[in-house]
């Protein structure tokens, strides 16, 4: 009986070790993001392909290392030239997330006539290093800037 009560122990003991392993091996970090969209006169950001709903924010919702977000827009030339688009960021809070995260689009640099609609999906990637290097980041912000530049 008393081995018995000793191997139920030695089992029970190696079972929290196995669980307290894991649950280090299957750390999970989330963060909640928001990216304020910027964009020229002559262009319109839209969350419909009707071109009815203006944005301002992309919501990236809570995201997680070594992850890909998609968010899908709708961009109209509201101008009465042709132009092509250039993205870039700005404005990272905190400063240097910017260094874990990559911010692309899946725009073919085409141009747009006046009233086109394109839809483009903005992609931010995750690198899984923000959880060794920055454990404390719990949630961030930065500038999406849209440019259209006349062709």
């Amino acid at each position: 009986m008393r081995k018995i009560i000793i191997y139920v122990l030695a089992l029970l003991l190696i079972l929290c070790i196995i669980t307290g392993i894991a649950s280090v091996l299957i750390y999970k970090s989330t963060m909640s993001s928001k990216g304020k969209l910027i964009y020229g006169i002559g262009l319109g950001v839209y969350s419909d392909a009707g071109c009815t709903t203006k944005i301002t924010l992309i919501d990236w919702g809570n995201i997680t290392p070594s992850s890909t977000n998609t968010k899908q827009v709708y961009i109209k030339n509201e101008n009465t030239t042709n132009f092509t688009l250039a993205l870039t960021e700005q404005n990272w809070i905190p400063v240097n997330i910017s260094t874990y995260l990559t911010l692309t689009w899946d725009y073919t640099n085409q141009t747009m006539k006046p009233n086109d609609v394109l839809a483009i999906t903005f992609i931010l990637e995750v690198s899984n290093n923000i959880i060794y290097n920055n454990p404390q980041i719990t949630d961030f912000s930065f500038d999406i800037v849209i440019t259209a530049v006349q062709v």
